[in-house]
Parts: structure tokens; sequence; C-alpha cells
């Protein structure tokens, strides 16, 4: 059995009280469905790299190492009373197509978490330092968190094609417009946006500009039937009860048979060959991806 996909977004449990599964759980997975890598891309954080590394390699899975990175536009901002204000973070996507990448993600990494200026209740990066760190790095567009995302939620059409054409300047081939099919079906916001308008948007713009289009789903669990005890992990990490407001049902290990399930159960209706195509697109990405980390024989200290 084969399935032409790989989950190019996936949390661990390294990603605190986001994610719950662990990277032999979804490689125990991966095996049943036939899919040959696996990324993995947690909150802010890279230390499940070498657990994950090591749980696929053990199964003839390919590990891609990567993270979803926070990125702001300001690190610091005030008020009137020059009181410190706790601003919007954007998600992006940030895989190491090789060693190169994988020292500029660690460097990212690194300064995310160097002082109080970018650490604040989240690790951060400038998009500047993002940008500057390009090199050897495959960037997806993210979730409804991205910077896209949270542009158009503001009224900001305008700003936000400038900013998906600046990612296209930056990362060049190295570029993907990922899309998601999930129940999200309405965001807050000035406009209400959901996954549906969003997608919208992206497919056109990826169109326009020739960026491939790559379906990924957003993977916080391994099983179906998890999705409650995922949103009781939400309810922790939010302070809130659990309730209508976490909408997690279909966020766990994804095969092509889910994703054609979703486009009819959540109102896609996208055509079925250009679905099948944006989800092949993920085994197109990650036949980029070309480093994997050496095993050590001794501990490497600064």
């Amino acid at each position: 059995m084969s399935d032409k996909y790989v989950p190019l977004h996936l949390h661990t449990v390294y990603s605190l009280y986001d994610g719950l599964g662990k990277s032999a759980d979804y490689v125990s997975r991966a095996v049943e469905v036939g899919h040959t890598a696996m990324a993995i891309t947690d909150h802010g954080r890279m230390g499940g790299i070498v657990e994950h590394r090591n749980a696929c390699l053990s199964k003839g899975i390919k590990p891609i190492t990567g993270i979803e990175a926070y990125v702001t536009n300001k690190l610091v901002t005030l008020n009137e009373g020059e009181k410190r204000l706790r601003t919007k973070n954007n998600h992006v996507i940030l895989l190491a197509k090789n060693e190169v990448g994988y020292k500029n993600i660690l460097r990212l990494n690194y300064l995310s978490n160097s002082d109080e200026e970018h650490f604040y209740y989240h690790p951060r990066i400038t998009f500047k330092e993002l940008f500057d760190h390009n090199e050897g790095v495959v960037c997806g567009s993210a979730c409804l968190a991205s910077s896209f995302a949270n542009l158009l939620k503001l009224d900001k059409a305008e700003a936000a094609e400038e900013l998906f054409v600046k990612f296209l300047d930056v990362f060049k081939d190295d570029f993907y417009a990922e899309i998601q099919l999930n129940e999200v079906t309405r965001e807050e916001g000035s406009l209400k946006r959901g996954q549906h308008d969003y997608n919208a948007w992206l497919i056109e713009k990826a169109t326009r500009y020739g960026v491939p289009i790559v379906v990924a789903g957003d993977v916080h669990y391994r099983n179906k039937e998890d999705h409650l005890v995922q949103a009781l992990s939400f309810s922790l990490r939010d302070d809130k009860e659990v309730g209508e407001d976490f909408v997690c049902k279909s966020l766990y290990y994804h095969t092509t048979e889910d994703f054609l399930r979703f486009n009819k159960e959540f109102g896609y209706n996208y055509n079925e060959n250009d679905l099948k195509s944006w989800i092949e697109n993920s085994c197109y990405i990650a036949n980029k991806i070309e480093y994997i980390i050496p095993e050590r024989d001794r501990m490497i200290l600064p």
C-alpha cells in the first residue's frame, strides 16, 4: 500500500499543550498507509528533531527537519504608557533542504530564544531575520495564523499580496502555498475569514505567480478518536473550559483518502483531479529535501 502524500506540517508533544502525538506513533501510522517521508514542525521549538529522526529511520522513512516559527514585524511594542504590548505573531513553516538550511533554521531558532526582546510569551523572530537566513530553507505559507491570513483578517489584501510576492522573491522555488482542508469555516476578525476564504486567496495568488499549491494536514495527534483529548490539551493551553471553541476534530494524521472526504464533508468542493495534484505536490516538496541530521557519536557543546 502506498499513499502519494507526505505530511509537511506536523506537531509532536514538543509543541507544548498543542501536539499530542509522539514521532514513533506517527511513524507507525505512516508505515500502515505507505508514506515514505515525514516532517516535524513543532511550534517555535526543535527539541524533538533527533527523536523524530531516529523514529523515522528505524522504519525506513525519510525524516524532514523543520519548525513552525513565530514571526513578527516588531519585537517590542509599547503603548502610550510605555507598557509593553503583546502583539500578533505570524506562523511560517521552515524545512531544512540541505545542511546550510539546517544551520539557518538552527540560527533562527536560537535568535528566537536569545533574549527578552525575542522571547515574549513565545520565541519569535523578525521578518528581516527570516529573510536574512533563507538559504537552503524550504518555506511554506502555513495555516490560518500565517502572516498572509492575519493581514486578510484586517482587510489588508494589498499588503498580503505584497508580502506574498516578497516571500517568493526571497525563497524563490523553495516557497510553496499551503492549503488545508478542515472544519474551521470562520475566524475572528473584521472579515470573519475562515479556511475556505484563505484557500481561495492562496490558490489565486499561487496560480498567478507560479507558486506550487500543496495540501497539508495540520497534524496534532495520531488517531481520529483522540480529538477530545486534543480539545482538553487546548483548553489547558488557553485556560478555558472545553467547548465548541476548540475545533480540532480534523487535526489527526491524514491520508489522501481523508483529504478527498474533507473536500466534500466541509464544502470545499475542489475539482478532484486538482486536489489530487496538490496532494501529490507534497511529495515534490519532500523530494527537494536532501538533509538528514547525521548520527553523533559524541556530545557537542558550545
